[in-house]
């Protein structure tokens, strides 16, 4: 179970995600981002062109 919900996978959501755990205030495994358009997964369809 997840500590720590962020709801939307957007820039801020996203800014927000990467800065409590590189603060370490929040262990990754206790932290849950949920977006159905997530860019994360949107992107998974264009990254292959660059990888």
């Amino acid at each position: 179970m997840y500590k720590w919900l962020i709801i939307g996978g957007g820039i801020q959501g996203l800014t927000l995600a990467v800065h409590l755990v590189k603060s370490g205030k929040v262990p990754i495994q206790d932290l849950a981002v949920i977006d159905p358009n997530s860019p994360l997964t949107a992107g998974s369809e264009i990254r292959p062109a660059f990888g």
